[in-house]
């Protein structure tokens, strides 16, 4: 495993000729402000910093490569000389074993990445950023997230249970924001590209959920009671309301990217161009022909602008059959 931190990078003077190099408060203000002040993963739905069980399964935990940025606990705001975040690079996938538990009570663990903010930098800024388990105390729920942290993800460790499985890792991820106050108002227009540039690719209103069940790019979603995403169908009116399309592969209990309005595309589509589109009876599908049966729900999801590319709009007044 290697981890480096960019920012810090920047800021070392040259290892061999000693020129160059910059103090924090030259460019702390280069994107600290800009992002939201609770950090998170550059590439969410992308996978970074994914936590994930051994296969096969065992006490062993990876975790992805990607960029997180950690924030700084005592980051404050006048004064120059403290940056709000590190921008941590994790290049090569970290493997991590949960300690056993024999207490008799169930132990939550937490995946984080950590800033150490003792240690002298090197000249690489490889040695002061690093992946590691914060062990949890038996019975006592989810401990604290501990200064300049950022937690990817809640592992339940059961009593002398054999291994970690999917079901077992909660994933705390977030996908890193802009700071709404760094937004401007620009009119009243919100402007769509009717031609996403590659295949399972999307433009429009995104948002980050957590998914119910295993679904793929192109799945039409419902909430369900749980508050989680689940693959909609047409043949009931419980499942029949459509409302967010997953816009990448997202394991059961993870985090995703979802659409909610906007120009969807990919390339093994093939419809009819200007169909009106409906909820199928399929689980998470879309087809060009409305259900009819008895029960059954009409949903209109959008209309077919190219042979692989639509216009996703879910409508929330839906016909159901009797």
């Amino acid at each position: 495993m290697s981890v480096k931190v960019r920012i810090i990078n920047g800021l070392k003077p040259d290892p061999v000729s000693g020129d160059g190099g910059a103090l924090d408060s030259y460019v702390r203000g280069n994107y600290g402000d800009l992002i939201d002040s609770a950090g998170g993963i550059v590439d969410l739905s992308g996978g970074h910093l994914l936590v994930e069980e051994d296969a096969p399964a065992s006490m062993d935990v990876s975790v992805a490569d990607g960029i997180v940025y950690i924030p700084n606990t005592l980051f404050d705001e006048t004064d120059i000389d403290t940056i709000r975040f590190w921008e941590a690079v994790v290049v090569s996938q970290a493997n991590l074993t949960i300690g056993a538990n024999s207490s008799g009570s169930t132990r939550i663990d937490l995946i984080c990445a950590k800033m150490d903010v003792v240690t002298t930098p090197d000249e690489f800024a490889s040695n002061v950023a690093s992946i590691l388990i914060v062990v949890g105390t038996p019975g006592a729920g989810v401990p604290a997230t501990p200064s300049n942290h950022y937690k990817l993800a809640e592992i339940t460790v059961l009593d002398s249970t054999p291994d970690i499985e999917t079901g077992d890792i909660n994933d705390t991820r977030a996908q890193l924001l802009v700071n709404a106050d760094f937004v401007p108002a620009v009119g009243d227009t919100i402007t769509l590209t009717a031609e996403p540039g590659s295949d399972l690719t999307a433009t429009g209103i995104k948002i980050a959920m957590t998914a119910g069940e295993n679904v793929d790019f192109g799945d039409i979603c419902y909430v369900k009671s749980d508050g989680k995403m689940w693959k909609a169908d047409a043949s009931v009116i419980a499942t029949g309301t459509g409302v967010f399309m997953a816009l990448a592969t997202i394991v059961a209990d993870a985090s995703g990217s979802f659409l909610h309005i906007g120009i969807a595309r990919d390339d093994s589509w093939a419809w009819t161009v200007g169909a009106k589109l409906y909820l199928s009876l399929t689980a998470g599908a879309i087809t060009e022909t409305a259900p009819s049966a008895t029960d059954e729900v009409i949903q209109f999801l959008g209309v077919a602008t190219h042979a692989d590319r639509m216009l996703f709009n879910p409508q929330l007044v839906q016909v159901e059959h009797i």
